[in-house]
């Protein structure tokens, strides 16, 4: 019945008398009117005894939404046969908002509609049908009646936005849901108006290696292959939802922008095979090289920032490198100072990655339908990609200090006891450079009386005046003499 405002549909009449049946046309015609009929039944004998009552009869139309004009047109009619009646209908569309889009003729019951109806906006009426005696102005018969409204396909789906911004890491696995797309149909709910289908219309720039896709019935957009932001960083997506329509498909399209997010696919490369470096020994906090390499994810973010580690070869921790933030080098120093006649070179093994995991993806096979067949790894470990970096950090000979042998020497001696020129006891001092040792003198520092000489050469300490514990320069019962012990080196 849908698209002919004049059929009817009935759904069905109750009566509360005992002794009424009723009558209905066997199958309503198109363009006639459709009269409900209240006759006697063969209990006609018993209407001396009974009141006859009218209750309420349950009757249904149906009217295509956006039906064109003329207006106004006929939709049915419902018709006690009493010619004493006059016929009203209250309710939505007669005499309350929007008034006037139905009306009844109260003569012959006849319905008529005056203006399009929108099933989005009312997809039912609900009125009732008053009987009205024209003699007595009395009620007499009370009906409920439904106007249906026939959904037609006049609502295309529509986005919550017609473009979108997205963005996805590049180290995003293909098949992974990147952003999902909702459209909606006003349409009946029920119907194939509102069932709605999603396609992709283009995709810009194309590309070998990616191709984006959507899931059909649920909006998932996701992509096949592999994403590389140095290939392509960006992605214009075009769209198109499509309802189901049996007669008229609507459909509407929305972009989505999608920016790839640049993550760590290339590895930190040396720019130098092996090297050497050279440092002074005892000297700390002194930058010994540094080490440079290149990165192709963009710079200062995590997927480009080097990390150094040294594997080997820093047992004690002399050691410690750290990257420069603007450079990305990696700064070897010395934290603790080095000896030369201990360690004349260091073979330090260095290794670099980054702050994020290495990842990589590559398409091995694009089959025609699902998925394609990539090779995607992630945490690659570094030396996977690139060998250690191997460094040798030589220790420059320097002229050690001499050291004495102890470094407080004691001496007891009862005051008065000792003349000049008697001697005191011995400093001794070893030269520290094992590979070419020099000469070492010895020399008086401080001492507050004058009461001691030494030999530069033997280490001989002499008395020179009379020791008296009573002096202002003793305390404690001590007296201290500060001795130096110097090589003839450079």
């Amino acid at each position: 019945m849908k698209g002919d405002a004049r059929k009817h549909l009935h759904l069905g009449i109750l009566f509360l008398v005992v002794g009424l049946s009723l009558q209905t046309p066997s199958s309503p015609s198109q363009g006639k009117n459709v009269t409900r009929r209240v006759k006697d039944s063969h209990h006609l004998k018993r209407r001396a005894q009974i009141r006859q009552k009218r209750a309420w009869i349950i009757d249904a139309f149906e009217i295509q939404e956006e039906l064109p004009g003329p207006y106004p047109k006929f939709i049915g009619t419902v018709n006690l046969e009493n010619n004493q009646l006059r016929y009203r209908l209250k309710g939505k569309g007669v005499d309350e908002d929007p008034k006037g889009l139905f009306s009844i003729n109260e003569e012959n019951g006849n319905i008529y509609v005056h203006d399009k109806v929108d099933f989005e906006v009312t997809p039912m009426f609900n009125w009732e049908f008053l009987a009205i005696n024209k003699t007595s102005n009395k009620l007499g018969t009370k009906l409920g009646i439904q106007m249906k409204v026939l959904d037609i396909n006049d609502n295309a789906p529509e986005f919550t936005s017609k473009s979108y911004d997205v963005a996805v890491n590049e180290s995003c696995t293909q098949g992974s849901t990147v952003f999902t797309l909702l459209a909606y149909d006003k349409d009946s709910q029920s119907s194939s108006n509102s069932l709605v289908y999603y396609h992709i219309v283009s995709q810009s720039p194309t590309d070998t290696d990616t191709e984006f896709t959507i899931d059909k019935e649920n909006g998932f957009i996701f992509f096949k292959g592999c994403l590389d932001y140095e290939r392509n960083k960006n992605y214009k997506l075009v769209f198109e939802a499509k309802d189901n329509g049996a007669t008229v498909q609507q459909s509407s399209q929305c972009e989505v922008l999608i920016h790839v997010i640049d993550r760590n696919n290339h590895p930190p490369m040396w720019t130098s095979e092996a090297i050497q470096a050279e440092v002074p020994e005892r000297e700390d906090n002194r930058t010994v090289t540094r080490l440079g390499v290149t990165d192709g994810d963009s710079p200062y973010t995590p997927a480009w920032r080097a990390v150094y580690t040294i594997l080997s070869g820093n047992d004690d921790g002399n050691f410690i490198i750290e990257t420069d933030p603007q450079t990305n080098e990696g700064i070897l120093t010395v934290i603790k100072p080095l000896d030369y006649e201990r360690n004349q070179k260091n073979e330090l093994s260095i290794v670099v990655a980054n702050q994020e995991p290495l990842f990589s993806c590559k398409i091995m096979e694009r089959p025609p339908a699902g998925l394609w067949v990539v090779n995607m790894e992630k945490n690659i470990k570094p030396k996977k990609f690139r060998a250690p970096k191997s460094l040798t950090v030589k220790v420059k000979d320097v002229n050690d200090p001499p050291e004495f042998v102890t470094e407080k020497i004691g001496f007891s001696i009862v005051e008065h006891s000792l003349k000049p020129g008697t001697p005191v006891g011995t400093i001794q001092a070893k030269d520290m450079d094992i590979i070419t040792p020099n000469i070492i003198k010895y020399k008086i520092l401080n001492d507050p009386a004058n009461w001691v000489s030494i030999d530069e050469n033997t280490g001989i300490v002499t008395c020179t005046g009379e020791m008296d514990r009573e002096s202002q320069f003793v305390s404690n019962s001590k007296y201290n003499v500060t001795i130096l012990a110097v090589d003839d080196g450079r």
